[in-house]
C-alpha cells in the first residue's frame, strides 16, 4: 500500500482510504482490511495497475526522489 499511497487516485480520510477504478467507480476501504481486498480480482487488479504507474513507470523514466522507496528501518541498517 505505501508503493501506491502518492496515487491520484487513492485518497485518504481519517482512517479511510478511496480507490478509483479506471471506470471511474470507487470503493472505501480501511488499512486493516488491505490484505482481504487483494484477494478480490478487481481490486487486486487496480493495485496492480496503480504500481506500475507509480512504481514501475516513474522508476523508467527517472522520475521522483529514489530515496521515496526505501524505509526508514533499511537506511538505518544500511541495507
Amino acid at each position: 500500500m505505501e508503493a501506491i499511497k502518492s496515487s491520484e487516485h487513492l485518497q485518504n480520510a481519517g482512517a479511510w482510504f478511496t480507490l478509483q477504478y479506471a471506470d471511474g467507480t470507487t470503493e472505501k476501504f480501511q488499512t486493516k482490511t488491505w490484505a482481504d481486498k487483494l484477494n478480490e480480482e478487481k481490486f487486486y487488479n487496480r493495485v496492480i495497475e496503480l504500481l506500475e504507474k507509480e512504481v514501475v513507470m516513474k522508476f523508467d523514466k527517472r522520475l521522483g526522489n529514489a530515496e521515496e522507496f526505501y524505509g526508514e528501518e533499511e537506511d538505518k541498517n544500511g541495507k
